[in-house]
């Protein structure tokens, strides 16, 4: 189980990129309002990966799905962090 959640996610996460990396970017629509073309309000889209709490906390007898759910975070954070010029929240 924890490889298809990990490797999973990470196949859904290159994929997406792959596609948003090669958009134009576009202003991003805040509060139903379009905001300023400046870069920084800029968006080529969103990656929305939803785990549990056990990413957050340990639960005992669940190892192998705290883990899972801990390496989806890491992935997370990494792809967050990755320099694409792409604007994370």
């Amino acid at each position: 189980m924890s490889e298809c959640h990990s490797v999973g996610c990470f196949l859904c996460v290159r994929a997406v990129l792959n596609v948003m990396l090669q958009q134009e970017p576009m202003p991003m629509v805040v509060a139903g309002r379009c905001t300023t073309s400046s870069p920084r309000h800029m968006s080529r889209g969103s990656i929305v990966i939803i785990t549990s709490l056990s990413a957050e906390s340990v639960v005992l007898g669940l190892g192998s799905y705290a883990s899972a759910k801990h390496a989806v975070k890491g992935l997370v954070e990494t792809a967050g962090k990755l320099s694409y010029n792409l604007v994370t929240r």
